[in-house]
């Protein structure tokens, strides 16, 4: 019940509390994050389903831990005037790389969601914006183009038939879409 009471209270208190007083903090608060992160992936002393956790004492420290405090430090950069672009991509990509790295592609995706989000809210001019948005798109296009060629080229025959399992496993169903069909109908009949 304690737990329960400090949780209401910390909500609280960060409901009524006036975020641009940590402005200031934005760095400290962005290197804090960063070296989680990097202790995660190098000193990790938890592995729970093979992503990397921090245990000191009852208090687990995951990929999702840190996302709040890196976002709330990109909060602070986006709305300081002092950042030029090269310096807010830099910021951007080494927790990025380093989210990646743990691996954790939920939280890396959320990441790259709720940052595009603040920059486009920021006070970044129209072209800054457009230039990114094309940088982008451009970096998306190209992802998707290697993973085609990675299907098609890299990837071994076990790899491309559980991705096409994955995809219709009514085709596969004897072989790797068994387990997924079995799944759907037992889901089903739940």
């Amino acid at each position: 019940i304690i737990h329960i009471v400090v949780a209401i209270g910390l909500i609280i208190t960060l409901v009524y509390m006036d975020y641009r007083k940590f402005q200031k903090f934005s760095m400290p608060i962005y290197v804090v994050a960063v070296f989680l992160l990097l202790l995660m992936l190098f000193m990790p002393n938890l592995r729970v389903n093979g992503e990397a956790m921090l245990k000191i004492g009852p208090l687990r420290i995951q990929a999702w831990t840190v996302l709040p405090i890196l976002l709330v430090a990109f909060a602070g950069f986006l709305a300081e005037h002092k950042w030029k672009g090269w310096h807010l991509t830099g910021l951007f990509v080494v927790p990025l790389l380093l989210i990646m790295m743990i691996p954790n592609p939920a939280v890396a995706l959320f990441y790259i969601v709720v940052v595009a989000i603040l920059f486009s809210f920021s006070y970044c001019t129209r072209k800054q914006k457009r230039y990114v948005g094309f940088v982008s798109g451009g970096i998306a296009l190209a992802t998707i183009a290697y993973s085609v060629y990675a299907y098609y080229y890299l990837l071994a025959w076990y790899q491309k038939e559980r991705i096409a399992a994955f995809l219709q496993p009514e085709l596969h169903m004897d072989s790797s879409g068994f387990l997924i069909v079995r799944l759907k109908s037992a889901l089903a009949n739940a």
